[in-house]
């Protein structure tokens, strides 16, 4: 294959993994809803709100969109909502439930909002790290009640479980597993050796062991031999485990985990559709990966920017249309110039929770669609000039002999044989001499003649033209034949 075609191919390849984002929404200095009777001043604002906003984790219900934001002394609230679509293009964040419901040391209160996720019964779940002051939580929030305040449970986690000193603890990312009659939860703890597990149930909590500390994990959509993946803290190494070790709260020996393959980067989120593909964001990167979990560890990069210099650069959340959800963080120009986006794009395959469905995902559509173009295009290039070649070969012969034909059939118009027949003989009779005197008897006799030999053949071909006005005929078995009376 030519350099070019080769070339040509190779951008069919990275247009069929590419990603076309819409942008939703685009932001240069935040602004969040504040209280009626609150002072927004610039002056105030300054004092006590700090504009760096930095998106953490990501969950979609509906139309509104939540997000965790980077604990900070002078921002109002960590939980967030925004519109999934709306009229303006830079929207204020709304602190969720309320501003009312995120008091810094009060510990009926939202303290510090980290891993969230939202079940198919419209709960949300949001992990609550705490505070000094505050232990860690869970909350759930019934999103489809009309009023927004309307928390279905909030689990405070036992000492035994999760530690009430805040630095024996860092609660970070959370999945859902639903079971047949229940949900269950697997949360990581980056400071402690363990795999939290939370039954809505029982609205009970426990810990099994494990080799590492944990930081990002992602649950495999499969209901038989379902598959919890894990990103050890401080590594780009990436694990798995079978939740069916983690059911089990009386367990006593630590759950086995599995090393599965090593990421080009350090992974901080995860997440796996129901095709059983898993998406990964990096810290410092500008780009997404993805793995095929039913298919040997191979990491493929998906969506690719410029250049963000981020720390968090991305987070992302799929919803149950199949749309991808995704923040990019821009610090190229330096904090006080910080740009976010928020971007989404039609995937056609759902989240985790909805189970394994068929990975003829609309992507992938478009994916082959794309790729059997490209291939098409490439191999019709030597198809055509090879057909091209092949014809022309057999005009060419064919051209040769039709003129060889031609210059056989030639005749000079000068000559005497064809003098009879040229146009300023066409409508002049012969001589006297060589008319017939009866001009009904035949020219040639009706003899049989004799059969003509090899010097027969040597004469006809290499005889001259005869000067006569008339050919003289070929000599036949009766040499009379064919004479005028005059001849006799």
């Amino acid at each position: 294959m030519s350099p070019f075609f080769a070339a040509i191919l190779f951008h069919g390849l990275c247009l069929s993994h590419a990603i076309d984002f819409t942008t939703v929404y685009e932001w240069d200095r935040f602004d969040f809803v504040w209280p009626s009777g609150a002072d927004t001043s610039i002056e105030q604002i300054n004092q006590k709100f700090i504009p760096d906003v930095e998106f953490r984790f990501m969950a979609v219900f509906g139309e509104r969109l939540f997000l965790s934001l980077r604990m900070n002394d002078r921002i109002p609230a960590t939980l967030v909502w925004l519109p999934t679509s709306g009229t303006s293009t830079a929207p204020k964040l709304a602190p969720f439930p309320s501003r009312h419901l995120h008091k810094q040391d009060n510990c009926d209160s939202i303290q510090r909002a980290e891993g969230m996720e939202t079940d198919t019964d419209g709960w949300l779940w949001v992990l609550d790290n705490g505070s000094s002051k505050c232990p860690s939580k869970i909350w759930i929030f019934d999103l489809l009640s009309n009023n927004d305040t309307t928390i279905k449970r909030v689990h405070q986690f036992p000492d035994a479980v999760v530690s009430h000193a805040i630095g024996a603890r860092r609660l970070c990312d959370i999945v859902l597993d639903k079971t047949q009659d229940d949900f269950l939860a697997y949360i990581t703890d980056a400071e402690s050796e363990q795999i939290v597990v939370y039954s809505r149930q029982m609205d009970k909590s426990w810990s099994v062991k494990t080799s590492g500390k944990w930081v990002s994990l992602a649950l495999s959509p499969d209901r038989e031999a379902r598959q919890l993946y894990l990103r050890r803290y401080g590594s780009n190494e990436l694990f798995s485990v079978s939740v069916s070790e983690l059911k089990n709260e009386g367990a006593i020996s630590a759950a086995v985990v599995k090393l599965v393959g090593i990421w080009t980067a350090t992974p901080y989120r995860m997440l796996i559709d129901s095709a059983n593909v898993l998406y990964a964001a990096f810290h410092n990167r500008n780009y997404l990966s993805k793995w095929n979990t039913a298919e040997p560890f191979r990491e493929q990069r998906f969506h690719e920017v410029g250049d963000l210099g981020a720390h968090w650069p991305f987070t992302f959340a799929l919803d149950a249309n199949g749309i991808l959800w995704m923040t990019e963080r821009n610090e190229t120009e330096g904090e006080t110039e910080t740009r976010h986006k928020l971007l989404k794009t039609e995937f056609g395959v759902r989240s985790y929770l909805f189970g394994p469905t068929a990975s003829t995902s609309t992507f992938s559509f478009y994916a082959i669609a794309i790729l059997l173009f490209v291939c098409c295009s490439v191999l019709s290039g030597p198809v055509i000039t090879w057909l091209i070649l092949r014809m022309r070969r057999k005009e060419t012969p064919l051209m040769q002999i039709s003129l060889d034909n031609r210059a056989e059939m030639s005749v000079s118009v000068d000559s005497a044989v064809y003098d009879d027949v040229g146009p300023e003989n066409s409508n002049t009779a012969p001589p006297e001499e060589a008319r017939p005197e009866n001009p009904d008897e035949p020219l040639y006799a009706d003899l049989d003649p004799e059969p003509l030999t090899s010097a027969d053949c040597d004469y006809v071909i290499v005889r001259n033209p005869s000067p006569e006005p008339y050919e003289v005929p070929l000599r036949l078995g009766n040499t009379n034949a064919g004479k005028t009376t005059n001849e006799k």
